[in-house]
């Protein structure tokens, strides 16, 4: 199982369960490896999602985390939950048009929503 996501620049973004995330172009090869397990590792990527300043949101289901990348995959921030309540087993994550993240948080039963900075 994977989670793939396009964005607005054509870029294909795949987040699949060895632990990395790849981009590609639309012409099928990979241009770049934005993510794969170096400095903070990715137990079990599930969901991927890119928002409008080209932060890449990546689902770690076993680490119960949503890893936020900078466009360059370095580690911008890690999200481990919401109002007290901790993640177990992050799932999907997709952002709105207002540049709004949500999280499915599986074994909780709950969306999460990080508002927009």
């Amino acid at each position: 199982d994977a989670g793939i996501f396009a964005d607005g620049a054509n870029n294909v973004y795949l987040a699949y369960r060895a632990g990395s995330m790849t981009m590609f172009n639309t012409g099928g090869g990979p241009i770049t490896s934005v993510y794969t397990s170096g400095g903070v590792s990715i137990s079990l990527a599930l969901d991927v999602a890119v928002n409008n300043a080209g932060h890449i949101f990546v689902s770690d289901y076993l680490q119960s985390r949503v890893l936020e990348l900078n466009p360059d995959g370095s580690t911008f921030n890690i999200h481990t939950g919401a109002a007290g309540i901790s993640f177990n087993g992050p799932a999907g994550v997709a952002v709105d048009g207002s540049g709004n993240v949500y999280v499915t948080d599986l074994n909780n039963g709950r969306i999460f929503k990080y508002a927009s900075p």
